[in-house]
């Protein structure tokens, strides 16, 4: 028996004696308190929604950590965004700076075509380090809705240190079964 038919049972018997002759506000009010618990007892907030990623492995860019350029800052880096075979373009992705001096704030930029806006339901970056590890970061989806996904970076280090970091660009959409 579900928590919901055992609840509806158990106010059964407070219903019945509610309209056998208490007054009309009583019945409202038990039926106001059983319809607002049975509603709760329906309610399900664990569910987790499960993502396919919808991009080729391999859109990535690489940085360069603890470097300067010269002009600075360092010009940013692209690469296109591919489906999943890699045949089809479906955005572009871009770091500014692609490079700089530890401490460099990042912007990371997504931006998905069009025809492919209403797939994407979540971007992220994961950036592999061979000194540092892997991180995977969630993009912020635009407000508008029309495809523009970025998120802001720190590159950390310690003084003196020099790395090419690959940043590694996913988008998902909602799994279907």
């Amino acid at each position: 028996m579900s928590l919901r038919t055992s609840f509806v049972r158990s106010l059964a018997p407070h219903v019945a004696l509610a309209a056998q002759g208490a007054n009309a506000s009583s019945l409202l009010r038990t039926s106001l308190v059983a319809g607002v618990l049975v509603a709760a007892a329906g309610c399900q907030t664990d569910t987790e929604t499960n993502w396919e990623q919808y991009n080729a492995d391999d859109n990535a860019v690489e940085l360069e950590v603890g470097t300067t350029c010269d002009p600075a800052p360092c010009d940013p880096v692209e690469t296109t965004l591919t489906s999943n075979t890699g045949a089809v373009e479906i955005g572009t992705a871009t770091v500014d700076p692609g490079g700089g001096p530890i401490g460099t704030i990042h912007t990371f930029e997504v931006t998905i075509g069009d025809d492919y806006v209403a797939d994407v339901g979540r971007v992220t970056v994961r950036i592999d380090s061979d000194k540092r590890g892997t991180d995977e970061y969630d993009l912020v989806k635009d407000s508008t809705g029309e495809g523009y996904w970025t998120t802001d970076i720190e590159s950390v280090g310690e003084e003196g240190e020099v790395r090419t970091d690959t940043a590694t660009f996913r988008l998902y959409q909602e799994a279907t079964e």
